[in-house]
């Protein structure tokens, strides 16, 4: 693996804060696909996965990203993400035309295990100028809340990836 795959790898950020910690197996396989070559952007240099439905963006749409910003050499060579961060957001028109988007960010540990949790409320004129950027109260970390509706996400990458 090259330097710059090894610096990516490393690369995965928004730290998510000490809470429910994702299947090791399939946390793992998850992780790998994050940082396969492929999904490197040289623009952004970091790794990521999305899924957008519908694909048409100028529609409401809901939108999904794990991103890898950092990365790990584990004990046996290999590479794997330091941290995940994952975005995912329902893009809906409020009724004067704008944007409304709900964001819910999370931030993982290269086990999966949920490190930090933020909800945000966004509205956007359809140029992109932010009229609204509020942050929501969000339960603790380690509520039992907070781990249903990460696990309920992750769950939902392992389906659409086809991970078992």
């Amino acid at each position: 693996m090259n330097k710059l795959t090894t610096l990516a790898l490393g690369l995965i950020a928004f730290s998510f804060s000490s809470g429910a910690l994702a299947d090791s197996a399939q946390w793992t396989k998850l992780s790998q696909k994050i940082v396969a070559k492929e999904n490197f952007n040289d623009g952004y240099n970091l790794f990521f996965i999305s899924r957008i439905v519908p694909e048409d963006k100028t529609k409401p749409h809901q939108a999904d990203y794990l991103v890898v910003r950092y990365l790990d050499t584990a004990t046996d060579g290999s590479i794997a993400p330091s941290q995940v961060e994952s975005v995912s957001e329902k893009w809906t028109i409020d009724a004067k035309g704008n944007w409304d988007v709900d964001q819910w960010q999370h931030v993982a540990d290269k086990n999966g295990k949920l490190l930090r949790v933020t909800h945000m409320h966004l509205v956007e004129q359809m140029d992109s100028a932010v009229l609204v950027y509020d942050s929501l109260p969000t339960g603790d970390v380690n509520s039992p809340e907070e781990t249903a509706r990460w696990n309920t996400y992750l769950n939902s990458w392992y389906v659409s990836q086809k991970i078992k």
